[in-house]
């Protein structure tokens, strides 16, 4: 115990006691080979890559006394408001962020202090501990083919001249890929699929529109997109737009090395209806759906099973106008043809508005790698990669 100094008198029988100090241990953080990227001023990296704090220009820690315990998740988030590293061709795989010497830390588990410091190749049971928490890098599953520039392109279909837009990743040269099959909303073209607000978009250059994603992760997709422009009263469940999807579908496949296992169809609003009713008149054409804010239609009792076997996805607003309660209850009836069909589990419910779904779920990142969980999952067959 630490004790006020006093002078020694022998005649009193005065006792001097040890000042015992706690031993403590000091984490730090390091890029492991990442390029720093945080906007964040407050802190910088030195050139061995090891995060310092620009008020004091010495290297950051956090300190913890011996004994104590530590949840890997209260670490600072290496890709958060403080800390931001990037690595081209890796990733971070989600609640693995860090490691201490050769030990990966889970964060869904509480550690003890002493553990973290043995991990580091130092025993806090006999003196004062300083490791270093480093990035845990993995390869990325997926190979870059650069950003990819949209095209809009006709096809005569049924007498009519038709319009959809294709986005090809510019380092194409055959390679089999997956393709995303995106059906917009209502007032939508081939354009507005990939725009932030997607009812007041107001640049319609086709060659800028995936560039919007790319401030999440979103702009080297290792797929073909391709978005067909409604024409015949903003509805997809008529003959005449099924033969239009059917033409572009298979010119696509014609023209290119599409992975047919890897074959996603999206759509939002009007185009998440389109979604079930599309995808059960080509039953061999699409391996996974994603229904964005769907305005449901419930697919025919005979198409019930079909979908059962479909990987699946869905996105359903909080916030919904009560004016149009009868037809734009999206949640609800989503959360109803989703029970129906056997799919509870698949639909998640996200706190924004009708024109905003979108946006939101092909953002979601809870793997932490800065490129979007359901981009992934629909180029990966309706899967969730195995990395």
């Amino acid at each position: 115990k630490n004790v006020s100094a006093r002078s020694y008198d022998k005649t009193n029988g005065t006792t001097l006691y040890a000042g015992w100090k706690i031993n403590v241990l000091s984490i730090q953080y390091n890029g492991n080979g990442g390029t720093w990227n945080s906007k964040n001023t407050n802190y910088y990296v030195n050139s061995n890559g090891t995060v310092m704090s620009k008020s004091t220009n010495q290297v950051y820690k956090q300190v913890y006394n011996y004994g104590t315990k530590l949840e890997s998740s209260g670490l600072t988030d290496y890709n958060g408001s403080w800390f931001s590293w990037k690595k081209d061709g890796y990733m971070v795989k989600s609640g693995k962020q860090y490691l201490i010497g050769s030990t990966v830390l889970d964060q869904a588990k509480v550690y003890s202090v002493n553990d973290l410091a043995k991990y580091g190749e130092c025993d806090l049971s006999k003196t004062n501990c300083t490791i270093t928490a480093k990035v845990n890098w993995e390869k990325n599953t997926y190979v870059d083919y650069g950003p990819c520039k949209i095209v809009l392109k006709s096809i005569r279909v049924n007498h009519d001249t038709r319009k959809y837009g294709i986005c090809v990743p510019e380092q194409y040269n055959g390679q089999k890929l997956p393709m995303i099959f995106f059906l917009h909303g209502m007032n939508g073209d081939s354009n507005s699929t990939f725009y932030t607000n997607f009812y007041t978009w107001s640049n319609r250059d086709y060659n800028g529109v995936i560039n919007n994603w790319s401030k999440y992760g979103l702009k080297n997709i290792p797929a073909i997109i391709v978005m067909p422009w409604i024409q015949f009263k903003d509805k997809w469940n008529n003959e005449y737009e099924y033969s239009f999807v059917n033409g572009v579908y298979n010119e696509v496949i014609n023209n290119y090395n599409i992975d047919k296992n890897s074959v996603c169809l999206m759509g939002h609003s009007i185009g998440g209806q389109g979604v079930f009713t599309v995808a059960a008149e080509f039953p061999t054409y699409f391996k996974s759906i994603v229904a964005m804010s769907a305005l449901i239609t419930k697919p025919g009792a005979g198409d019930i099973e079909y979908f059962k076997n479909m990987p699946m996805k869905g996105f359903a607003e909080k916030y919904v106008p009560t004016t149009h309660s009868e037809y734009y209850n999206y949640e609800k009836k989503m959360i109803e043809l989703f029970n129906n069909i056997g799919h509870p589990n698949d639909l998640r419910v996200v706190p924004v508005k009708h024109g905003s779904v979108p946006e939101y779920a092909l953002t979601i990142d809870e793997n932490g790698d800065g490129i979007s969980d359901l981009i992934y999952w629909a180029i990966n067959g309706g899967k969730d990669p195995e990395l």
